[in-house]
């Protein structure tokens, strides 16, 4: 708290009151595009084999395709913090949703390898931006003993829209062809953005540290604390400096690099084993003969696992610390 007793710093005032409605509509918002994220993620890993016979394309041209996503995703996710930094985290999230669900419905006309290449690119550019400013929103709405079971249910979310990935594709394209995924995974983003606009809050950290009006900032605290909106002339504020550098640049500084290269490394190789699975399981089991359904439910189990052991991660966590839990976890 500050020193004056009418004026109250935000996270304070959310990590002591209990979870309320508007931060449950904001984490389950931010978790339901994680969904549509993940989606739209990993559907190649099931689409590639149908979109091979489909397009005269030969299947191995698809490592391409599935990299020009990934990189437009990385590209993305370096350059979306710093301006959500300056900007705020929900016209970013917003903007996200609306390119990658477009360009996944563009993604249904491709006809050719270069414009699946470039259409793919243009996807991952919206799928990498959304996912960090979803993870920020969550979290600086979330109290502090609840961090871990909100980043917990984000991650969850990924693996659960690559499972619904293969339940989609298993049930939609021997009826209606691959393009009926894509479209599927287009369409339903572009509506929840519409959504987005009018029912998602803007960081009230954010708000706060950048002072923001401070009508608007109270509006948002009034919903998490009720009682406060009697208490008369209450000024929030955020006792966080404004960060002096870019995101990706304050990972190494103040003596955060051996850190954050030491988190890298397991991240990274995480995420070569994940991507290269879901991406290629399908495709590599229709190549040894097995029905495509058999390469789909293999993603599908895949996916369930990792749902089960996010959901168990949390309360571990809380338990046990991040370090001892993610240790155990890479070394098995």
């Amino acid at each position: 708290m500050a020193a004056n007793a009418n004026t109250l710093s935000v996270s304070e005032v959310i990590d002591r009151q209990p979870m309320g409605r508007f931060q449950i509509r904001a984490i389950a918002l931010c978790c339901f595009v994680a969904v549509l994220d993940g989606f739209d993620t990993q559907c190649m890993g099931y689409l590639a084999p149908s979109m091979a016979r489909s397009l005269n394309i030969p299947l191995k041209a698809f490592g391409a395709v599935i990299s020009a996503g990934l990189v437009g995703y990385f590209f993305a996710a370096l350059t979306t913090g710093p301006v959500a930094d300056r900007w705020g985290r929900k016209w970013p999230i917003v903007f996200s949703t609306v390119t990658f669900a477009l360009f996944a419905v563009f993604t249904a006309r491709a006809s050719t390898l270069n414009e699946l290449l470039i259409l793919r690119f243009l996807t991952g550019l919206g799928l990498g931006g959304a996912m960090p400013n979803l993870v920020a929103l969550a979290t600086e709405y979330a109290p502090r003993r609840a961090l871990a079971t909100v980043v917990t249910l984000l991650f969850c979310a990924m693996p659960l829209g690559a499972l619904l990935g293969g339940v989609t594709s298993w049930v939609v394209i021997p009826v209606w062809g691959w393009q009926a995924v894509f479209y599927g995974g287009g369409m339903v983003p572009l509506a929840v953005s519409v959504a987005l606009v009018w029912l998602l809050p803007e960081s009230v950290p954010f708000l706060a540290l950048r002072r923001a009006d401070q009508r608007a900032v109270a509006r948002v605290m009034y919903q998490i604390a009720p009682d406060l909106a009697g208490t008369p002339g209450v000024h929030f504020v955020s006792l966080e400096a404004k960060p002096q550098h870019t995101a990706v640049r304050s990972l190494f500084t103040e003596g955060r690099a051996f850190g954050t290269i030491l988190f890298w490394i397991p991240v990274f190789l995480n995420l070569l084993m994940l991507y290269f699975l879901v991406s290629w399981l399908p495709s590599l089991m229709v190549q040894q003969g097995m029905a495509m359904s058999a390469g789909v439910m293999a993603v599908v189990m895949f996916s369930v696992g990792g749902i089960l052991a996010d959901i168990a991660q949390g309360p571990m966590i809380n338990k046990w610390g991040g370090g001892r839990v993610v240790t155990v976890e890479f070394a098995s």
